[in-house]
């Protein structure tokens, strides 16, 4: 009977932990445990395993951009030093949810790294890499001057019992005297050959009907961050029968490459008034976020064959609008500003022209990648001359004379400022033909 009892337990207990397994984050859910079952940063990963295998791991300091394992690392460390038993003793992990102040580095901190450990008095040959502690701060970016200057004593006072380890996203958040007391290891963003596999064996355990195309968005989207990818695939599986392009964007919200190519194509193509109308539709109408979009202009213009000076316009001018956009600055505004900047761009791409016959009849961006982005140009509308003349190439209209220096002979007969759409040439550069 005790027997049948124990049974329908076992069972009851198997069926509560597949329940909990169902309801965790794909990213807790499928953490590597071992070191040795990270796919990416060998180089790092075998420099920890041979710390932990000779017992002279140093104070550590790990930062990079978020999801590319720094914690998955320092935990999956965690577990080839300790037993399940000796986890609560001997670590101690503080994250951003947790006060950050001085209070709690003089207080918390130094009660945990002041008392010994039992390790610490047994002679026990195979037991020196586990006679200390390690305090694990997470995302240190957090913390404040004053509490990492008074961390920095700690470091030292404790060395012999304890061992630091440090995560944060931006080096330059911590002050260099603990940057200096510790083995600082960088932890770049994954590369989509890495996170691709992943991603193939997540799908594949948790039955999601992942499309070509949804992976090739969920890679695109990633910006090298795992944590990332495996959360918008969740998510995009939980909302939709399939996890395809159309649908990873839905869910987190940012436009779609057809609809940034539209986009593209305002700000190349349409007048000033015109191109911010329309912009506002595509982008606050829909709820997209202005921020979201300048990062996918900034990726798809170096596609573009534009001149070094109106790309590094550009370029530039997207830094000064995303830096308005994280000051809190209204997004209307900022529309209207990032139109300036291509407007900017395509008068200078017009003024290079030395001469009318120069000045080409559409201006033409060739595309690195015409399959990816289409044609993004609409002729008729990027260059338009303001009325006819001898010296303007048309489609239909007969080779004309020139001149031996290659200028047309009729250039300047016409106008001496010719009108484009990106403005008026200046008269210096109608150059008159010499005979």
């Amino acid at each position: 009977m005790s027997m049948e009892v124990d049974e329908d337990v076992m069972e009851v207990r198997d069926v509560a932990q597949g329940q909990a397994d169902r309801n965790l984050p794909w990213v807790e859910k499928y953490r590597p445990g071992q070191l040795e079952h990270i796919v990416s940063h060998k180089e790092i990963i075998e420099t920890l395993s041979k710390f932990i295998s000779n017992g002279t791991l140093p104070h550590l300091l790990f930062y990079g951009p978020p999801g590319t394992g720094k914690t998955t690392a320092i935990l999956a460390a965690v577990n080839q030093l300790y037993t399940e038993t000796e986890k609560k003793s001997m670590t101690l992990e503080l994250n951003a949810s947790d006060d950050r102040g001085i209070g709690v580095v003089r207080d918390r901190i130094v009660t945990f790294a002041g008392s010994k450990s039992l390790n610490s008095f047994m002679n026990v040959e195979g037991q020196n890499a586990k006679k200390f502690k390690l305090i694990i701060l997470d995302e240190a970016d957090s913390m404040t001057k004053d509490a990492q200057n008074a961390l920095r004593r700690i470091i030292e006072k404790y060395t012999e019992n304890v061992r630091f380890c440090i995560l944060c996203n931006y080096l330059s958040s911590i002050i260099p005297a603990i940057q200096s007391r510790c083995t600082r290891f960088r932890f770049a963003p994954l590369k989509t050959s890495l996170i691709s596999p992943r991603v193939d064996f997540v799908a594949k355990k948790e039955n999601v009907n992942l499309t070509e195309s949804g992976k090739k968005a969920l890679l695109n989207l990633s910006g090298g961050d795992m944590r990332r990818v495996l959360n918008t695939m969740q998510s995009t599986a939980m909302a939709f029968p399939s996890v395809d392009e159309q649908s990873v964007y839905k869910c987190v919200g940012q436009p779609t490459p057809a609809e940034m190519q539209t986009i593209l194509k305002i700000l190349l193509n349409d007048n000033f008034q015109t191109a911010c109308k329309k912009l506002e539709s595509e982008a606050l109408a829909k709820g997209y976020s202005l921020s979201d979009i300048i990062a996918h202009l900034h990726d798809i213009i170096f596609q573009l064959e534009l001149p070094s000076d109106a790309l590094a316009q550009v370029v530039a001018g997207l830094a000064d609008c995303e830096h308005r956009l994280a000051g809190g600055t209204s997004d209307r505004i900022q529309i209207a500003g990032l139109v300036a900047i291509f407007f900017k761009a395509r008068s200078v791409m017009a003024k290079k022209a030395k001469n009318v016959k120069n000045v080409p009849d559409p201006l033409p961006i060739p595309i690195r990648n015409p399959r990816q982005f289409g044609s993004l140009l609409d002729w008729r509308s990027m260059h338009n001359w303001q009325g006819t003349c001898p010296g303007t190439r048309h489609e239909n209209s007969p080779t004309d004379e020139f001149a031996p220096n290659g200028v047309r002979k009729e250039a300047t007969q016409c106008w001496s400022r010719p009108q484009t759409a990106h403005g008026v040439l200046p008269t210096a550069h109608v150059q008159t033909p010499r005979n």
